[in-house]
């Protein structure tokens, strides 16, 4: 040990090559960084989560873009199509334009989307040449029927057929001829908008009554009101979905109040428990003694620690909503035909499967994709926003 001392007391430093920092206690002791509160920490969680982010973007660029073809498109949409033959400035006949299939410039090689079905048909019906020209279709098989008649299966050119080769639509169109890719979007943006303000209405509704029953948890007041939430709740929602939408008239408002008024029972007995659980904390007792009023006990020292929950229950309900919408359209209950909404396009799709089916497979794609991103976006906000997990 001794020795080690001497090697190192014959060490040379040059003084002149240090500097001192600081010699004061109170420096040393401050935090160095910047501090992040609750929801800054919440949100930098949310962005390490590449699967909640993504389905973020996807969302917002969803609905960004659904509002700016509803807006842009320069076909018509709703009661007849508007749509001028660009090298005769004529207006084409609703005719040509019925039950066009998906066409995309550029990717007719890939072969779904070149404008071209298979048909099958007798074989005496493409004598029709006016009907069937020969350069619009080319015969696939042909064989014997059960009828005894000989049956072709063709790849008909429909553009080619109908004198459209100069238009593409990208989602075809309907049997009225209206622009499915339109009507895409726009049931798009109906459904997440349907879909956003009855999560509004839920949560609203859902956190009046929930911190009322809460905050008067054990007292005459919270068992008559949860007496009435069990008889309520106790009615499955669909049924009660259709028992509100006999009595009103269809449309727009009437789907979100009815969604409304079936939806915000889970947020109420999700605020109720997270208020017996905090009233008796001792902040909240502390702010009674000095005099707090009932309103400002909870809504300004309980209600924003339950924020978290609510934005997950919030979120949630967007899915659950569309969902409703969706399976309500599909019964006839839903949107009028003439507004289009994901719901009412998969309805319209059923009835047209078997000539159109691109006018099924097509919303039910974006809406499983939509919801999808939705669910996906829930689950990283309920870890992003879980206290538990904070500063991981």
């Amino acid at each position: 040990m001794n020795n080690m001392k001497n090697d190192f007391s014959k060490i040379k430093i040059d003084k002149s090559k240090l500097k001192l920092v600081s010699n004061r206690i109170e420096e040393s002791e401050e935090i160095s960084g910047v501090s992040l509160g609750y929801w800054k920490d919440s949100f930098r969680r949310l962005l390490h989560n590449k699967i909640a982010t993504i389905s973020l973007i996807l969302i917002g660029f969803i609905f960004i873009f659904s509002i700016f073809i509803t807006s842009t498109t320069p076909h018509s949409t709703v009661i007849e199509p508007q749509i001028k033959d660009p090298d005769t400035g004529q207006m084409i006949s609703k005719k040509s334009l019925t039950s066009v299939p998906p066409r995309i410039k550029g990717l007719e090689w890939l072969g779904w989307f070149d404008g071209r079905v298979d048909k099958l048909l007798p074989k005496i019906a493409l004598e029709n040449e006016v009907k069937y020209p020969k350069d619009t279709y080319e015969i696939v098989e042909c064989e014997e029927g059960n009828t005894g008649k000989e049956m072709c299966t063709i790849d008909l050119d429909v553009y080619k057929q109908n004198g459209i080769e100069q238009l593409y639509f990208t989602f075809g169109t309907d049997q009225l001829a209206r622009d499915n890719w339109t009507r895409v979007w726009a049931g798009v943006r109906n459904s997440l908008a349907i879909g956003l303000l009855a999560a509004v209405f839920d949560i609203v509704m859902g956190v009046i009554y929930g911190s009322i029953c809460g905050f008067y948890g054990g007292t005459k007041v919270d068992n008559i009101m949860m007496r009435f939430i069990e008889i309520y709740g106790s009615i499955p929602s669909i049924v009660l979905l259709i028992l509100l939408l006999s009595f009103m008239d269809r449309g727009f408002g009437a789907l979100i109040i009815a969604l409304g008024l079936t939806g915000w029972i889970g947020v109420a007995r999700m605020v109720r428990a997270q208020y017996l659980r905090y009233r008796e904390h001792d902040f909240v007792l502390a702010s009674r003694t000095i005099g707090a009023s009932t309103k400002r006990l909870i809504f300004k020292h309980i209600f924003p620690n339950i924020i978290g929950q609510i934005v997950i229950l919030a979120t949630f309900s967007i899915p659950a909503a569309i969902f409703y919408e969706a399976s309500l359209s599909f019964i006839g209950l839903g949107l009028p035909t003439d507004q289009a909404s994901l719901g009412t396009l998969i309805n319209n799709g059923i009835t047209q499967r078997s000539v159109s089916a691109y006018l099924l497979w097509i919303p039910t794609i974006v809406l499983s994709i939509v919801m999808l991103a939705i669910n996906l976006l829930a689950n990283g906000l309920r870890d992003a926003l879980d206290p538990r997990l904070r500063g991981r």
